[in-house]
C-alpha cells in the first residue's frame, strides 16, 4: 500500500469541502470494511483519505412523517436494534442484523455500504425491495434519488465516488 495524507473531516461542511478540493484523488472513510480491504489489495491507491468518524450529523436513525430517515454514518449494528426499525421495516433490521460478525456490523456503515456498490452489499436487497431512496450530497448541493437509479452496477454508482450519502430514506410499510 502506498502512502496517502489523512484529512479528519470535523463536520458535513468540511467533509464537503475536502472533498471538492480532492476530488478524484481521495477517498471517504467511514467505517472502512471494504475500503481496507481495496488498499490492501491495491485495487484503490488514493492521495487522500476524508476521515468521517467525527461527522456526528450523519449517524442517527429518525422516524418523520411516516418516513424513516438513516444517517450515512449509521452502523449496521444500530440499525438492527433500532426499535422503530425492527417494528416498522423488519426486512431491514434483519438484514443489518445479518452483515458479516459483529464487529464489522459495529463499523460498518449503511452510507459506506451503499457507496462502494458492492454486489455483495448486503444493505441494498433490502433497502432496494423498500424502494429506498438516497439524498446526496456534494459540493454542489443535494439530489435525492431512487436507490436503484444511484447503484448502476458493480462498483459503480450515479455519481462516481464525489458523493456522499447524506442519509437513505425510506416510507413506513
Amino acid at each position: 500500500m502506498r502512502g496517502f495524507e489523512y484529512y479528519a473531516a470535523r463536520d458535513l461542511a468540511e467533509a464537503l469541502s475536502l472533498l471538492k478540493e480532492h476530488g478524484a484523488r481521495a477517498r471517504l472513510l467511514a467505517g472502512g470494511t471494504d475500503l481496507v480491504l481495496a488498499l490492501n489489495r491495491r485495487r484503490v491507491a488514493p492521495l487522500g483519505l476524508i476521515g468521517l468518524n467525527k461527522v456526528r450529523e450523519l449517524d442517527y436513525v429518525r422516524a418523520e412523517d411516516g418516513k424513516f430517515r438513516i444517517g450515512a454514518l449509521t452502523t449496521f449494528t444500530t440499525i438492527a436494534a433500532d426499535e422503530i426499525i425492527r417494528d416498522k421495516l423488519p426486512i431491514l433490521s434483519e438484514a443489518a442484523g445479518s452483515i458479516g460478525s459483529w464487529q464489522i456490523r459495529n463499523v460498518a456503515t449503511i452510507g459506506g455500504n451503499l457507496c462502494t456498490a458492492s454486489p455483495a452489499a448486503d444493505s441494498a436487497a433490502a433497502l432496494l425491495a423498500l424502494d429506498a431512496h438516497v439524498l446526496l450530497a456534494d459540493t454542489c448541493g443535494e439530489t435525492e434519488l431512487p436507490l436503484g437509479s444511484f447503484l448502476i452496477g458493480p462498483g459503480e454508482t450515479a455519481f462516481g465516488a464525489l458523493v456522499l450519502v447524506a442519509e437513505a430514506l425510506l416510507e413506513a410499510q
